[in-house]
């Protein structure tokens, strides 16, 4: 028996049911079927040709079987290689870039038309250098002298300063005084001149530590008055034989001397300079006049003298045809570790000239 169930709703989609075998009886390419309602049907061939269609379609979604439209997915677009702009997105106008005039030449100053000799490759000097017991044993000496003898001046020292600024004045420390004497080569066959000595704390190492002769100038006359009783009061605090002899004066050689006066016009200053063998300015505060007048100085030193500063030796122009002064002095760009100046507590470049023969 062969039952066929049709749907109402779909005439396209049927059902069939086999209930016994031996029901189904084709008799000349003809079926006889029996439906729900025990009505017999007759299929030819077309019959069969709708049935067979039936049955190899397809199963629908399943929200097609309770009527829904079909679901249209989106198609993404291919994502673009170059992203545009934030203001392109959004449909904001490009914007526009303003064009930045030029800048105009600037006025060439006086630094700028002077000449520098050309610079060496940097120096560090502060190389590890283990300090013996005497040294530091000097370095104490040396400030607990002035201690005792510049400290109670200080307020008298500070009102002199503002008139000359205060920026004006500084001191470099014990440490790079001792590595400038050990790069120099300064011993007790040699003169040292410190070009603006204040209160002689520099000059008075020198002879200390190295034996040599060591000449002073100050400007400041409360500054310079103070040298002397600073080296007495040194000497006094000396206790070997070879600290006394380096810092005691006599007859025959002065070993340490302090004058009052202007670097460029005292005469004592202009008869050192011919024979020191190291001179020290700390012209950080220099004017171009004062460094030019530095360098007629730095002319003065004989072949193979040195001078330290901190602060390059500028040069003025000069007419056609005459020769520069810089030609006769070798310089040496040196760097210094952080600490080692009071005018600046960071790393600082400071230049040693060399006189040429």
């Amino acid at each position: 028996m062969l039952e066929l169930a049709s749907t109402p709703h779909c005439h396209c989609h049927a059902e069939l049911f086999v209930t016994h075998a031996a029901d189904f009886t084709p008799a000349c390419g003809m079926a006889t079927l029996t439906s729900t309602s025990e009505q017999p049907r007759s299929f030819g061939h077309d019959s069969f040709s709708l049935l067979e269609k039936a049955m190899n379609t397809k199963r629908p979604a399943p929200m097609e079987q309770v009527g829904a439209a079909p679901v249209k997915r989106r198609k993404l677009a291919p994502p673009t290689t170059k992203r545009p702009a934030p203001e392109e997105s959004n449909g904001a106008a490009p914007t526009k870039r303003r064009k930045v005039a030029p800048k105009a030449p600037a006025t060439p100053s006086r630094r700028s038309t002077r000449r520098i000799a050309p610079k060496t490759k940097d120096v560090n000097i502060f190389h590890e250098q283990a300090l013996d017991e005497k040294q530091l044993e000097m370095y104490t000496k040396i400030e607990a002298a002035r201690d005792a003898v510049v400290f109670p001046h200080e307020e008298a020292i500070s009102k002199t300063k503002q008139l000359h600024g205060a920026d004006t004045y500084g001191e470099l420390s014990f440490w790079f005084q001792t590595a400038l004497f050990r790069k120099t080569g300064l011993t007790s066959e040699h003169v040292f001149v410190d070009l603006g000595s204040g209160v002689g704390n520099i000059v008075l190492q020198a002879a200390l530590e190295t034996g040599c002769t060591a000449y002073g100038c100050e400007l400041n006359s409360v500054c310079a008055n103070l040298a002397a009783p600073f080296h007495a009061d040194l000497l006094a605090r000396c206790t070997t034989d070879v600290e006394r002899r380096r810092l005691t004066n006599t007859a025959r050689k002065e070993r340490v001397r302090f004058v009052e006066g202007d670097i460029f016009k005292n005469d004592e200053v202009g008869s050192w300079i011919p024979q020191a063998d190291l001179v020290l300015c700390t012209n950080l505060k220099f004017s171009f006049d004062m460094n030019d007048e530095l360098l007629v100085l730095a002319m003065q030193m004989k072949p193979g003298a040195r001078m330290a500063t901190l602060s390059p030796l500028f040069l003025g122009t000069y007419a056609p045809g005459e020769q520069s002064p810089m030609k006769q002095l070798a310089e040496e760009r040196c760097r210094a570790r952080e600490g080692e100046s009071r005018w600046t507590w960071g790393a600082f470049d400071w230049y040693l000239y060399t006189k040429r023969d």
